[in-house]
């Protein structure tokens, strides 16, 4: 989905307000928003001047149509990511760290080979998950640690998979990659 139809589609589902009053369906204030939606292009770089009345409305109508842009600048897939993790590289699944062992052909399917060191007397266990079911689930790890069990990781945050997941209306794994 391109970024302005993810953007116009955003637009009808939700509701700008300032302060008490509606503001994102005044016809103004969206052409104005349509006017930033239209600038902000995946092919061509373009530069742009929005000159207004010096209403607070049009402030805030502008942050709100970049802030909706932003959103749906993710191009990056799931795949794509993945390609770029190496062998021995830090990931992090279900808020666990584990060191990346790759895609591997097992059981018939394409399955992601992850590990973790041992603990007390027990070596090192590789899980194996389902590549597509499961893709979605990892994260490069950008910290510091080598270490692969669960002390000082935090609780990921997903507001923003939340947003997306709550406008398409379909659970957080199925959305399409904008």
């Amino acid at each position: 989905m391109a970024v302005e139809d993810f953007a116009k589609s955003v637009l009808q589902k939700c509701d700008i307000y300032y302060g008490d009053s509606l503001i994102s369906k005044e016809a103004i204030i969206e052409r104005y928003m349509q006017f930033f939606i239209n600038n902000l292009n995946e092919e061509s770089r373009s530069v742009s001047f929005a000159l207004h009345t010096g209403s607070s409305c049009f402030d805030f109508a502008s942050i709100a149509a970049v802030a909706i842009c932003c959103l749906s600048y993710n191009a990056s897939t799931n795949d794509d990511i993945l390609a770029n993790i190496q062998i021995g590289d830090m990931v992090m699944f279900k808020n666990q760290r584990y060191r990346w062992c790759g895609i591997v052909p097992k059981y018939g399917g394409q399955y992601m080979a992850l590990e973790q060191d041992g603990k007390g007397r027990n070596g090192k266990s590789t899980f194996y998950m389902p590549y597509e079911k499961t893709k979605h689930l990892i994260k490069p790890y950008n910290g510091t640690s080598s270490i692969t069990d669960g002390r000082g990781v935090r609780k990921a945050k997903a507001n923003r998979e939340d947003f997306l997941s709550y406008l398409y209306g379909v659970p957080i794994e199925n959305i399409p990659s904008v």
